[in-house]
């Protein structure tokens, strides 16, 4: 019952959400094909452009983004009640890569940095291992954030720890934590959901992807 209540409060909190959903390899670097992915967010672009002025009207004030690693346009093809209730009245498409090659660190770089991977240079190796410089003229949109509203309370949840690692900087005061199941993360969301209203929250569940890559992509 805790963990009901939690979770309708989050949805009572997030009053937008943008569902990513990159179909990337894990640990293999292998490309997963030409599955696209369904997302809402900016568009990468291939140079550093100015940021929009911000508009302090906003009516954003608290956004979560959910990745689903391996999840693909196979999310529109599955059984989802809860996800489907909270997209039925968003935008979403089927029709959109988030990087070539499919592979975990380049698309997760290219969505949360906006950039290409030939620009933000990440690979698995890299972000196993090196955290991303704090100072990098292609900022995470954690740090856009920080830079624009120094008390925002970040955080990142991630079932695939180098994202936490090497791609989430490390000295802007991002709460991060990690786990080796997908319910074992969820079960870190919702306690810190009960104590915290986080500004930005980032979430990437893994077992699909693991999944795809054993069993094969959009199988039951």
């Amino acid at each position: 019952m805790k963990h009901h209540f939690v979770l309708r409060r989050a949805a009572a909190l997030v009053l937008c959400l943008l569902l990513v959903l990159p179909l990337v390899g894990c640990d293999d670097g292998e490309d997963a094909g030409d599955i696209t992915s369904s997302e809402t967010t900016v568009p990468v672009t291939d140079a550093e452009t100015d940021p929009p002025a911000q508009d302090h009207n906003d009516p954003y004030k608290h956004v979560v983004i959910i990745g689903v690693d391996g999840g693909g346009r196979f999310i529109g093809q599955t059984e989802m009640p809860n996800l489907d209730r909270i997209m039925k009245n968003g935008a979403i498409t089927y029709d959109v890569l988030t990087e070539r090659p499919t592979i975990s660190a380049q698309c997760w770089g290219s969505l949360l940095h906006g950039v290409r991977c030939n620009i933000h240079q990440l690979t698995n190796d890299i972000v196993a291992s090196t955290p991303y410089p704090d100072d990098s003229p292609y900022p995470s949109i954690f740090r856009v954030i920080r830079e624009q509203k120094a008390d925002a309370k970040l955080a990142s949840f991630c079932h695939w720890a180098p994202i936490n690692t090497g791609i989430v900087e490390d000295g802007i005061g991002v709460r991060k934590e990690s786990a080796d199941s997908d319910r074992a993360l969820s079960e870190k969301i919702c306690t810190y959901l009960e104590s915290e209203i986080p500004d930005l929250l980032f979430v990437q569940f893994d077992e699909a992807d693991a999944v795809g890559h054993s069993t094969g992509y959009g199988t039951e």
